[in-house]
């Protein structure tokens, strides 16, 4: 059975998830302020999560790409162009999503 905890979690990764999603499909209207601190939330719930699990940068489940350097994304990711920021919203939702099904079976 879920704690109280675990269930806040997983609907708080579900929320930023929807977040995620509904910004990179009306990318276009989404200001840079927005994106940046968009970009900030997402980065820092997949850094939880990757502390729930006990993951470390160095161990093989990380994914490769966007979402392995988490830095840049913070750096760069409100100044990508609309259609490569709504696929890297996409792509961080899709972590946050695994992860989040990672921590509901690993807690």
């Amino acid at each position: 059975m879920q704690s109280a905890n675990q269930k806040y979690r997983v609907s708080a990764a579900d929320a930023i998830v929807a977040e995620l999603m509904t910004a990179a499909e009306a990318i276009d209207a989404v200001k840079p302020h927005q994106r940046r601190i968009l970009v900030a939330r997402a980065a820092a719930a997949i850094e939880t999560q990757r502390q729930l699990l006990d993951i470390s940068a160095r161990d093989a489940s990380l994914p490769t790409g966007i979402v392995s350097d988490l830095d840049m994304l913070r750096r760069e990711g409100a100044s990508l162009p609309d259609p490569l920021a709504a696929r890297v919203l996409r792509q961080v939702a899709d972590e946050i999503r695994r992860l989040a099904g990672l921590v509901k079976h690993a807690i």
